[in-house]
């Protein structure tokens, strides 16, 4: 769900660079693609009746491009605590937060870490790890995607250091997630772990 209307979200916005209203739509429903993040220059492109208001600039004197929105995960609809969504994992790794990151131009490859990283074994935690990331290509990652917690554990935060275009323009933007479960992920991990 991408939403520039997000109560307290860092993309959130009346109106966008080009004095377009902020709007709330799904990127991916039910597993498929819907729609782009769009500006008034391109929306007719992608058959588009309009922008979604997206395009910001970070300061007066740049040119608006259209910017990531304030974007989530929506949270699962049956209810799930993330013990629940561990208990069936024989072994695996639970990431909290985030740690390190790394994303090609096409934003296809990744590799990210967590603040906290935790080895599950027979559905449980069984203590911290260190040096530890996930890696994939992202069709390959959200087709691994197969449980969200509900509500309950739904929570955002915010990435204040965006950067994007040439010159460079850095944006603020809120991400939202319940403790999700994606199998069958590469895991890489340091020596020490």
């Amino acid at each position: 769900m991408a939403d520039n209307t997000l109560e307290n979200g860092l993309a959130t916005q009346g109106f966008d660079d080009d004095g377009v209203p902020g709007q709330r739509w799904e990127i991916v429903k039910d597993g498929i693609f819907q729609t782009y993040s769009s500006g008034r220059e391109f929306a007719h492109y992608i058959g588009e009746e309009r922008s979604r208001g997206s395009c910001r600039a970070d300061h007066w004197s740049s040119i608006p491009i259209v910017r990531i929105p304030n974007l989530f995960l929506m949270p699962g609809k049956t209810p799930l605590s993330p013990e629940e969504l561990m208990a069936d994992v024989r072994h695996g790794i639970y990431f909290e937060g985030m740690d390190s990151f790394s994303i090609d131009q096409w934003r296809l490859n990744f590799q990210f870490g967590g603040n906290a990283v935790w080895e599950i074994k027979n559905g449980r935690k069984a203590g911290m790890l260190k040096a530890a990331l996930y890696q994939s290509r992202t069709p390959t990652f959200w087709n691994a995607c197969d449980a969200t917690c509900d509500e309950n554990y739904w929570q955002a935060h915010g990435v204040t250091n965006c950067g994007k275009g040439d010159p460079m323009q850095v944006a603020q933007m809120t991400h939202g997630a319940a403790p999700t479960r994606f199998r069958n992920i590469r895991i890489c991990r340091g020596r020490d772990s």
